[in-house]
């Protein structure tokens, strides 16, 4: 970038701020598309972000100072794949706009707790970093987030003397960032994720740069402009619904949209489609599912080929999971899926509603009184029945030959010995040979 852009761009960034401090402090302070417009044009300014991401951010920043007029809020995570993305400079460009904002880099387990409970905006940087290195710290982030979403989140705490107790609120707006977070499935996912990219030298050029006394003044009249629109906002959120959510939302995604998309429907149309944008474009994005979940999908695909039979045997069902190379059964652990490893990946499931018994291989007698393990049909419809009603089962790339070889190779199964009238064993010895060889 030449001297004659970068002057370009300062005078911009003046214009800016020049725009923003002059607003008088009457209703157009208060307009919730200006206070809006305004945040995202800052944003904008200083980072090479998607428009779902930057509506999403001015869409918190906002929230942070209303938020006790909801009951359920998101956490805002700021994630990249490498260093050097821009996550610590985002921390900071919105740190100055945020409600009652915690710069959290050092902060102590005490104090953590304390400051949640009498209320403030955490901003967490190198969240995975913090963790790893303060064991104590790591147990009080986990505590404070996995409650402090909603209302109602609390922790209880000694008091000084070690005698009595006292309950802490956990409920407040956090803002964190890192590469890789620890924290539990179930937090993260209450979380609105913003993935930033390392900008390109090219990028670059299209943005200004980033020094903190440049974008500290206009954060702190932006602070200003949404801390006198929530003086009259608060009220008009209690106990009102939005319009609609979209139907492609799970549970928990509609569940910490609600605020965001409630805060854009003030702000008209316009901004009530952009915020519905970047709900489906940052909610709706395919969880990756972990190698259990793939498995039992796969499993699934491997019964409705084969004319879902009762029972298959746990060599042939592996067989058939390893013709699937878009899976990559092929290289799982370095050696491959085996009839050894698959129990461990079912190990997680259910076989049954009442949550008693877990899917295991089984062992019967075959034809010729040899034992058979495999695994049973029933045994996976309940796991079957809870795995995400989004994903739909995909088509087999086994050929119908290799899937008929399969089927004439998979015998019944079951948990318990049945007696087949077929076998030329007697009862008692198809039994006896049953019970040798439950252990092989």
């Amino acid at each position: 970038m030449n001297a004659k852009d970068k002057n370009n761009n300062k005078d911009k960034k003046h214009q800016i701020y020049d725009k923003i401090k002059n607003l008088p402090t009457t209703n157009s302070r208060k307009n919730t598309k200006n206070n809006l417009d305004l945040t995202v044009e800052h944003i904008r300014r200083w980072f090479v972000l998607g428009e779902p991401e930057i509506v999403a951010a001015a869409l918190y920043v906002a929230l942070t100072h209303v938020y006790r007029s909801f009951y359920v809020i998101p956490y805002l995570y700021i994630k990249s794949a490498v260093a050097g993305s821009g996550k610590t400079n985002l921390i900071q460009l919105l740190r100055p706009m945020v409600w009652n904002e915690t710069n959290s880099d050092d902060i102590t387990p005490a104090s953590l707790s304390s400051l949640a409970h009498r209320g403030c905006t955490f901003l967490i940087d190198q969240l995975d970093t913090l963790m790893g290195r303060d064991k104590e710290l790591a147990r009080t982030l986990e505590g404070v987030f996995n409650g402090g979403y909603k209302a109602s989140g609390s922790r209880i705490k000694m008091n000084n003397d070690n005698i009595g107790t006292i309950k802490l609120s956990t409920f407040t707006p956090k803002i964190f960032a890192g590469i890789e977070i620890p924290l539990a499935d179930s937090t993260m996912s209450r979380c609105i994720t913003l993935e930033i990219k390392k900008a390109t030298n090219k990028e670059l050029d299209t943005i200004e740069e980033f020094y903190l006394e440049d974008i500290d003044p206009a954060g702190i009249v932006i602070n200003e402009m949404w801390s006198e629109w929530a003086e009259d906002m608060s009220e008009s959120f209690k106990g009102k619904k939005i319009m609609k959510l979209p139907d492609k939302l799970d549970p928990r995604g509609k569940e910490i949209w609600k605020p965001m998309l409630r805060i854009a429907e003030l702000a008209g149309k316009e901004w009530y489609q952009k915020a519905w944008d970047a709900c489906l474009n940052l909610a709706i994005k395919p969880r990756e599912k972990d190698p259990s979940e793939h498995v039992l999908e796969d499993i699934k695909k491997v019964f409705a080929d084969l004319q879902n039979p009762t029972r298959i045997e746990s060599q042939v069902l592996v067989n058939a999971l390893l013709k699937y190379e878009e899976s990559g059964w092929y290289e799982y652990k370095g050696n491959g899926l085996t009839v050894h490893n698959l129990p461990k990946l079912l190990r997680r499931f259910h076989a049954d509603t009442a949550g008693t018994k877990r899917i295991q291989p089984t062992k019967w007698a075959g034809a010729g009184g040899e034992t058979k393990r495999g695994y049973l049909l029933a045994d996976f419809k309940d796991a079957w029945s809870r795995l995400d009603q989004s994903s739909e089962v995909a088509t087999s790339a086994t050929s119908a030959s290799d899937m008929a070889t399969m089927a004439t190779m998979a015998a019944p199964e079951n948990t318990e010995f049945i007696y087949d009238p077929n076998n030329p064993l007697s009862e008692s010895q198809q039994r006896q040979k049953f019970n040798m060889n439950w252990d092989d």
